[in-house]
Formats: structure tokens, C-alpha cells, sequence
């Protein structure tokens, strides 16, 4: 019984070393912090900073705008230039506007009034006939007519004379050229026993037809000159805006790191401004040992806990910097110590910190990292 107690003793003190053994030389790392990219947002043009109020470590949202900087001095020569040229083209499409509605008014009287002047020749060519045996004179004689063509020509005269409207000119029957003329008089319509009258108002209204075509085509041509007037202006009008003044807007949710730039400092195009932490990029930077960082391949799979708590996170390496790697800390929140400068840089990427969550942005909370299972990972996993 005695040798049975020392058998299970010293099998229990060899378990409780391989444990303890086991748990220390399992890989890990000496110190882990969450870290994240920084950001420095520059001013796009030269102006006076307007900084929002808001304190080093607040929380911004993607689109929230942190800063303004307005240039009261941009120059707007140009645009007003183009402000003037454009008012003149607007002006020239306006005038030409009322001429062509007037020239539309008159080209529609004309045709209204050469049409009754056609209506009362027919009328005057159809009586000739009757009159021209009366001995009426400066109307055709039909006995000058010698071919058929001639005659049709002037019974079919005659027919539309018959079939002009009779509220026209109301005639009665027999009526004689010069009832004709007094008729046509009444409305506005001189006749002298000649065609002359009518081809006048015919060659009259023909140049209107003409002028208004005019017209529409230089109307449609300064209204062209108007929309590229009007184009260069709104291209200039977001030129002189941008150069006027501009708003500095948060690309990512995050916090406020640095303050680059004090309210009413004057800075130059590309100064920087601000420096926001990038939330939405969180990553844990570390160090380890040469043996351990020799076994790591990028990729693999590793743990992290939070010191003070009990949740281990999952995690994959993103980076393998080796050491002395200084140089990949130059755009992070927190830089590496000197201690971890003389080990071997490792960056992780945890999921679950980078989505935010109950976690949020904890830049700077300090951990242990873990690259190999331990033996009493199934009683932590028993324990979560």
C-alpha cells in the first residue's frame, strides 16, 4: 500500500510539471497590443481651419466632418468673366425670341392675306369673260385663247370662283368685276385688274417664310453659344467652390488621434490636419521569440485574450515583420517598445475586434497572444 501512494504521488507531480511545462513552453507571446492604422486627413486647398469641437479620443462615423477650411481670397475672376458672357448670350436669345414670335405673328397675316387675295383674283378672272363683251378694259379677252389648254385653264378658274365660299364676299348673280373690286375692297383687298397684287403679297410672304427660317436658325445657334456658356460656368462655379473653401470628412469610423492644426491657423494646400485611428482596421501587433517566430507561417492560426479577461478571441496572422521592425509602426496608433524591437514582430488579425461589437475600439488594451494548443485548452473550453 505504501509503494501504491508513492507510485500515484509521483505520477501526480509528473503530470502537474508536464502540465506546467507544457503551458509555459507552448507558443506565445511576451506582450500583445491592439493597434490600428492612423490616418492623417490634409486640407485639399489653403485657407483658415475651422476645427469641429471635438476632444482627442472621440468616437467620429464614416461621413461625419471633423474640420473646414475656407479661402475668402480664391480667385473668381474667371468666373465672373463667364458670368457676363453668359448673360449676353442670354440676352442675344431673347431678342432673337421676340423677333421670331413677331416675325411668326406677321407670316401668319400675310398668309391669311395673300390667301384672300387669291380668293378675289379667281373671283375678278371669273367675270372677265362677261365683262371683256362690254368693252371693259386691263382684263384678259378668253378670244385670245386659241389652244384647249388655255381654255380648261380658264373654265377651271371659273369652277373655283363658283365654289368660293359665299360668306367670302356675298355677290348676286351678274355681278360685274368692278362689284367684284368694291367687295374685296371692304376686306382690305385693292385689286387693279392684274395679277400684280397678288404676286406682291406673295413675294411678301415668301421673305417672311425666309426671315422666320432665319431666325429660327440663329435662335437655335445662340441658344447653343447660351448651354456652353452655361456649361464652363457650372465647371467653374464647383472650381472655385472646391478652391473656395472644403469640409474634412471622416472615410472610416474611428477616433480622434492628433490634432495637427489649431482653430483659425492658416495651412496650405496638403497640410495635414487631423489624424483619425481607423476603427474599422484593428489589428494586434507583438513580439516573440526567434524559436517561436521560426515556426509561424503567415496565415496560421493563433488566439488572443484580452488581460483582465477570461474570452479568448480567434485569430490568423496578417504579417511576419521579423526584427527590428520599426519601419511598419510609422502609420500606427501605438509604436513598438524597444524590448520589442529586440524580438520578432508578428501582426494578427481578430475578427472579432475588428467588427467592433462589445469590444469597440480598444486601441492600446494589452493581451497575450497564442500560436500552439496547450493542454488545458479543453478545460477552457469547458469553462467559456
Amino acid at each position: 500500500m505504501r509503494y501504491f501512494r508513492l507510485v500515484i504521488g509521483a505520477l501526480v507531480l509528473v503530470g502537474a510539471l508536464y502540465l506546467i511545462t507544457a503551458e509555459q513552453m507552448a507558443g506565445a507571446s511576451s506582450d500583445a497590443v491592439i493597434n490600428a492604422p492612423v490616418i492623417a486627413l490634409r486640407s485639399p486647398v489653403a485657407g483658415t481651419v475651422d476645427l469641429e469641437p471635438l476632444a482627442l479620443g472621440a468616437v467620429v462615423r464614416r461621413g461625419q466632418t471633423v474640420a473646414t477650411v475656407d479661402d475668402p481670397q480664391a480667385d473668381r475672376v474667371r468666373m465672373n468673366d463667364l458670368l457676363l458672357e453668359r448673360d449676353l448670350a442670354l440676352a442675344e436669345v431673347n431678342r432673337l425670341t421676340a423677333l421670331r414670335d413677331g416675325m411668326e405673328v406677321r407670316q401668319q397675316a400675310l398668309a391669311e392675306q395673300t390667301e384672300r387675295y387669291h380668293v378675289f383674283r379667281r373671283r375678278e378672272l371669273g367675270v372677265a369673260p362677261a365683262a371683256s363683251g362690254s368693252g371693259a378694259a386691263g382684263l384678259f379677252d378668253p378670244r385670245k385663247l386659241e389652244d384647249d389648254t388655255a381654255g380648261s385653264a380658264a373654265e377651271t378658274v371659273s369652277d373655283e370662283a363658283a365654289e368660293a365660299p359665299a360668306e367670302d364676299a356675298p355677290l348676286e348673280a351678274g355681278a360685274s368685276a368692278r362689284d367684284i373690286r368694291q367687295v374685296a375692297a371692304g376686306e382690305d383687298v385693292f385689286l387693279d385688274g392684274s395679277a400684280s397684287p397678288v404676286w406682291n403679297h406673295d413675294l411678301r410672304l415668301f421673305d417672311a417664310e425666309f426671315r422666320l427660317t432665319e431666325l429660327s436658325a440663329d435662335l437655335k445657334a445662340a441658344s447653343a453659344r447660351l448651354s456652353a456658356y452655361t456649361n464652363r460656368l457650372e465647371r467653374e462655379r464647383l472650381r472655385v467652390n472646391a478652391l473656395s473653401g472644403a469640409s474634412l470628412v471622416a472615410p472610416f469610423d474611428g477616433i480622434v488621434w492628433e490634432r495637427m492644426a489649431a482653430d483659425g491657423v492658416t495651412v496650405q494646400r496638403g497640410d495635414p490636419v487631423i489624424r483619425l485611428a481607423n476603427c474599422d482596421d484593428v489589428i494586434v501587433t507583438l513580439s516573440v521569440t526567434e524559436q517561436v517566430y521560426n515556426t509561424l507561417e503567415t496565415g496560421d492560426p493563433a488566439t488572443f485574450r484580452i488581460s483582465g479577461t477570461d474570452e479568448v478571441m480567434r485569430a490568423q496572422i496578417a504579417r511576419l515583420a521579423g526584427a527590428g521592425a520599426a519601419t511598419v509602426y510609422r502609420e500606427l496608433a501605438v509604436a513598438p517598445s524597444e524590448r520589442h524591437l529586440e524580438r520578432y514582430d508578428v501582426s494578427l488579425i481578430v475578427p472579432e475586434l475588428a467588427s467592433g461589437g462589445a469590444h469597440g475600439c480598444q486601441i492600446g488594451r494589452t493581451g497575450r497572444a497564442f500560436f500552439d494548443d496547450r493542454p488545458l485548452d479543453f478545460l477552457r473550453g469547458l469553462w467559456d
